[in-house]
Parts: structure tokens; sequence; C-alpha cells
């Protein structure tokens, strides 16, 4: 399974690996200290300055991990995904960009709206919790509210959600649907476990490569549309994973010596 480990692009480009730090300093070339990384949590370090810092986590495939904003703000990153974030928040909006998904706990600031940006659309809250999914090569993009307010900004509309709702766009056609679900649904990944209800073998198997940083083929494309439901803690082997599917439908996987798990029927 994934591990927490990121790597962090310091403003003027140098890298950081981040991984299991223990009360590490991280200082940019102009000597100021961004962060401090410890027990897979970043923390942002708050500063005076006039001269606005960025800095970029990048949580490769197999990997999570966690980072406290200059305002306190909490972000969890999850695997294949990144963020770009200011090293102290100055103006009237606070503005992180966003690719993957990530779940928000915002600290609240009536006078400084938090805003969320994606390659599609931008998510202004004041201070909630929420979770956003927009990876590159998936067909939608949600953003699912678990408490407060958000507004999704997506084209010449505002969408406000309220707790529970979710905001869902496909990305073929732009239609866009905002809907009840079950937000457990969503954003149990931060807390450790896979949850799924009714999800296509085709869209569970991507969360699965992100998350063991391995590839899936389908030998039977009819496959793809076979859905399950069910719960499973992150933290189990990719064997674990398979032999669950393989049990509750009939399928049986064959690990190739690149590491692709071809997925047949049994």
């Amino acid at each position: 399974p994934g591990t927490f480990r990121a790597e962090l692009e310091l403003p003027g480009g140098d890298r950081v690996f981040l991984q299991d730090a223990r009360g590490r300093e991280i200082v940019t070339k102009r000597g100021n200290v961004l962060a401090n990384d410890t027990t897979h949590t970043l923390f942002v370090q708050e500063r005076d300055s006039a001269v606005v810092e960025y800095g970029t986590i990048r949580v490769p495939a197999g990997g999570e991990y966690r980072v406290v904003l200059s305002d306190g703000t909490g972000v969890w990153i999850n695997a294949g995904s990144e963020l770009k974030f200011p090293t102290s928040f100055t103006g009237k909006d606070r503005v992180v960009e966003l690719r993957g998904e990530a779940y928000f706990d915002v600290t609240r600031d009536a006078e400084h709206p938090f805003i969320v940006r994606t390659g599609q659309s931008a998510v202004r809250v004041l201070g909630t919790a929420f979770n956003v999914c927009s990876y590159d090569d998936d067909a939608f993009e949600q953003t699912t509210l678990v408490r407060g307010k958000v507004e999704v900004l997506y084209g010449d509309r505002v969408y406000p959600l309220h707790p529970g709702e979710q905001f869902e766009m496909q990305k073929k056609d732009a239609r866009v649907e905002v809907k009840k679900v079950d937000t457990g649904l969503y954003v149990s990944w931060q807390e450790g476990v896979f949850r799924f209800r009714d999800m296509p073998l085709d869209e569970f198997t991507v969360k699965l490569q992100r998350w063991y940083d391995v590839n899936f083929k389908f030998a039977d494309e009819s496959l793809r549309d076979v859905c399950f439901s069910g719960a499973a803690l992150r933290s189990k082997s990719i064997d674990f994973m398979l032999e669950l599917l393989a049990t509750t439908q009939s399928l049986n996987f064959d690990i190739q010596g690149d590491g692709t798990i071809m997925i047949y029927k049994k």
C-alpha cells in the first residue's frame, strides 16, 4: 500500500523529499523558514513579508501527505496530486491551486475567503470542510461538502453547496449536477479507508492504481462496468484487495512481470 511521502518544490526551484521527518526546518534560498516537516505533516510557517513566495507539494502514486497552511487550514493530499500554495496569504483572498484530490479543513476568516482553483473551476469558502477531486485523467470533477457552505464557480455560473451535497461536472460534455450524496464515500480516504457503493470496476481500479502504484488492464472490456460495494482499509496489501474483488465477483487476476495486473473473467 501507499505510504506518507511527497516532494516539496521550494521558491526558486529547489526540491526536498518529505517522508517521516521529525522536526526538520525547510529554508528557502532567501534564508526564510518556509515550513517544518514532522511526522507526515508539513507545517507552513506564518510570517509577515512584502514578497509572497510559492511552494508546490507533489504526492506521487503510492503516497499521501498532509499540509497545514500558514492560516491554519489543514489539507490532506491524495496520491497522484499536487498543491501550489503561497508562503503567506496576502490580499483579499486566500488562493491555492490543486491538481488531483485533496480534503480541506479551512480556517474560518470572513474577511478573506479561501479559494481552491482547479483546471476546471474554483471553489470559494469561508470556513468549512470539503473534498475536491480533479484529476486530469478522470472523466469528471467533484466537490463534496462535509460541513459549512461553499460556492463552486464554473463557467459563468455559481453553484452553492450545502452539507451533504456534491457538485459534479462531466468533462466530456460539461454537464453539471448538484446532488445529495453520502459524503463518507468521498472523504473516507483521508481516514485510511476505501469506501465504495455501486462503483464500476473501471473507476475503482483507477483509485487502486494511484494508491498502490500499479497498472490494471482488462482482458474483457465488459468487466469495466461490473460494480462493487464495500469497504477496506487502505493499509491492506494489493493482494488483499484483489482477493476481495475476486470473491465478490467472478474475476481472476494475473500479475505480470512488469507489475501490470490483468483482469479476466473467471
